[in-house]
């Protein structure tokens, strides 16, 4: 499951972002629920607009998550539809 992180971690140095603790945060709670809904939380979070080519990327070749919670992030209109294309 490490992959996953590693994947992150891949898309950081690929478009020269640093990594998020709070990504990588999510991405830790998803890897050790216990549940099979993996809900990745991003609820009422500041998400840097640097991130959303990379959580874009991210979801697109993960199916470790069931759902994506994008509410009240702080994400430009501009963010929320990138993102949205790689999660309908």
């Amino acid at each position: 499951m490490d992959q996953f992180k590693t994947l992150y971690y891949d898309y950081c140095k690929t478009y020269y972002v640093e990594p998020n603790e709070t990504i990588l945060e999510e991405i830790e709670k998803i890897l050790n629920a216990d549940n099979q809904t993996k809900t990745f939380n991003l609820f009422s979070l500041n998400i840097p607009e640097a991130q959303y080519t990379l959580l874009g990327k991210h979801f697109s070749h993960d199916f470790l998550y069931t759902s994506i919670d994008l509410n009240d992030c702080n994400l430009s209109n501009k963010g929320r539809k990138f993102l949205e294309r790689f999660v309908s």
